[in-house]
């Protein structure tokens, strides 16, 4: 029983990298003057596979949460935020 919630919680976090969840943090950034997230987004998502393409060994899933903790706490610029993101992701 005590493995079975840590797989769920394990599982759970690195869905936070999935491509899925990156698409509708994209998305959500679409609606609203929110175009300069956007584009960071996009450019983000670009270097990410272009790095992919060329370091083979990279974890694609820690890479976008990377990425989308990063872009969102500066994008909501509140330290609260923040951490708990940097809580997650970590």
């Amino acid at each position: 029983m005590v493995k079975d919630w840590k797989m769920e919680l394990a599982r759970d976090l690195v869905a936070l990298g999935s491509p899925l969840f990156y698409s509708l943090v994209v998305i959500r950034s679409l609606i609203g003057p929110f175009f300069t997230f956007f584009y960071q987004l996009m450019l983000s998502a670009v270097l990410l596979l272009i790095l992919s393409l060329i370091i083979k060994s990279t974890n694609s899933y820690v890479s976008r949460g990377l990425v989308l903790t990063a872009l969102t706490s500066l994008f909501y610029e509140d330290i609260l935020f923040a951490t708990f993101a940097s809580l997650i992701y970590l």
